[in-house]
């Protein structure tokens, strides 16, 4: 099945949309507004009556609701129909807990999903920044993905400084 994202050209060169229960990395250089782009993804989706679960480890909800308010997208009526639920890691992550203990957190939530929801990680590119450019990082990646078999999964990665070895892996 094919999930369109509601943006024409998108949908044309992915051949109508993403595939649903496939895994797709938005990546990002700094100065394109990445963010921006999967907000209005994600409002699209919602107003296709998918549902959206959108884990965040960089920002509070309460200012994740404000972003898209900003754009006019109101959240808050998917949200009371249990169409899109934010899993709050921002508190959990900017405290850098326990990475075995985030790794729990994170199955989870992902466990309490229904089937088909579109899972947004927001974002990759801060589990780096909280957790350094070895492995763990990575590691919590594949966590999410190991996890989220039947779940669509959409991820930010923001390229900011880091080593090329870094962005290859």
């Amino acid at each position: 099945m094919l999930i369109k994202t509601q943006v024409p050209k998108l949908d044309e060169v992915l051949d109508g949309g993403i595939q649903s229960k496939s895994n797709v990395l938005i990546f990002s250089d700094p100065e394109i507004k990445g963010l921006q782009f999967l907000h209005q993804l994600i409002y699209n989706f919602l107003q296709s009556g998918y549902k959206v679960a959108y884990l965040t480890n960089n920002k509070k909800p309460a200012i994740l609701k404000h972003f898209f308010k900003e754009y006019d997208w109101n959240v808050s009526k998917f949200e009371k129909n249990k169409k899109f639920m934010i899993i709050n890691l921002f508190d959990k992550a900017s405290k850098k807990i326990d990475i075995n203990a985030l790794h729990q957190e994170i199955k989870d939530s992902i466990n309490k999903l229904p089937p088909n929801t579109v899972l947004v990680i927001d974002s990759l590119s801060s589990f780096i920044d909280i957790y350094g450019t070895d492995n763990e990082s990575l590691n919590i990646a594949n966590h999410i993905i190991e996890n989220s078999k039947n779940l669509t999964t959409i991820t930010l990665f923001t390229s900011w400084s880091y080593k090329r070895s870094i962005i290859n892996k």
